[in-house]
């Protein structure tokens, strides 16, 4: 038997900037959310466009803009996702483990080589300290605790002289991931503001403005960064970001914050399946268009369970690379 498959439809190439694309949500759909949180207001798209704007100008008044790397060392939540399309936009993101020990900050830094580092205010940890010692400036976030979901302050040193605040080009470096090491020596990954994006992961899953994507993996892994946030922020609909995961919650907020995908390596979607009678109990309307999974193999009784669970396909990208 011969199998044939449709031409999948073309890629648009982006050709813009993040504020013009942003702001053209803006635009479109100010009041619209683009980040939710748990417990938050949420973030409209007026109000990321002005966040990204006015962040683009403090980075430049503290000498950091295009091309510069920035190592970001911030847990899950809102923040981390704001700071991370802020950062694309005019200069280059460096996503780090926060719970990684000194030692293993010694050596991604070393490798990084990033003109400052943003951490979290409250909790910096052993980030702070290898930065003193290897002479990065550090840059401190505080989320605005009465504020949307993800807003936030930074403070700390200028680096450089002031410079002016420009955007980064569809086909400038904007984010630079790591690989593990588990098979050679750890090698730098760039990737341009146009794959950050992901107009590719929009178009093949048909996303859009109606889509509400879950955030579940860090924000220092790329499963978290182009495969989530860049995609549901690019398409125009919105990302739910969760300080981490949490099993017994996790049917309350499918019901509160009603999620249309997912992305999740297999261990969280068994912590998933292991609540499927809350989720029937506490979300019975609950339906994703799809769940994505990564960086794992995924048996199949999982895959069948968390299908039966949904209604829906589970798409396995583990492999890929």
């Amino acid at each position: 038997m011969t199998w044939t498959f449709p031409r999948p439809p073309p890629v648009p190439r982006l050709e813009t900037d993040v504020a013009t694309l942003f702001g053209a949500h803006a635009r479109a759909r100010p009041d619209a959310a683009a980040i939710l949180a748990p417990g938050r207001q949420a973030t409209t798209y007026a109000v990321l466009d002005d966040h990204i704007r006015a962040f683009a100008v403090r980075l430049a008044a503290l000498g950091l803009g295009r091309g510069d790397r920035i190592a970001v060392v911030l847990p899950n939540g809102p923040e981390a996702a704001v700071a991370f399309v802020a950062i694309v936009a005019t200069a280059v993101h460096c996503g780090l483990n926060p719970a990684y020990m000194v030692d293993e900050f010694r050596r991604y830094l070393a490798l990084v080589r990033p003109k400052a580092m943003i951490v979290a205010r409250d909790g910096a940890g052993a980030a702070a300290s290898v930065s003193v010692e290897l002479g990065v400036p550090v840059l401190a976030l505080a989320p605005v605790v009465d504020g949307p979901a993800g807003a936030f302050t930074i403070e700390g040193p200028a680096v450089g002289p002031p410079r002016e605040s420009r955007w980064n080009r569809p086909d400038d470096v904007a984010l630079i991931l790591h690989t593990s090491g588990t098979t050679e020596a750890q090698k730098l990954v760039p990737r341009t503001l146009a794959a950050t994006l992901s107009r590719v992961n929009v178009v093949h899953y048909g996303l859009s403005p109606d889509d509400r994507g879950l955030l579940l993996m860090p924000m220092f892994h790329g499963l978290g960064l182009m495969a989530t946030v860049g995609p549901a922020l690019s398409s125009g609909g919105s990302v739910i970001c969760p300080t981490g995961f949490d099993g017994v919650g996790f049917p309350t907020l499918l019901r509160d914050l009603r999620p249309t995908w997912l992305m999740a390596v297999p261990p969280i979607l068994r912590a998933i399946l292991d609540q499927a009678r809350e989720i029937r109990a506490t979300a019975p309307e609950a339906r994703l268009r799809f769940v994505r999974t990564g960086a794992g193999r995924l048996d199949s009784a999982l895959l069948h369970g968390i299908e039966s669970l949904f209604h829906t396909a589970v798409l396995d990208s583990y492999g890929l690379s």
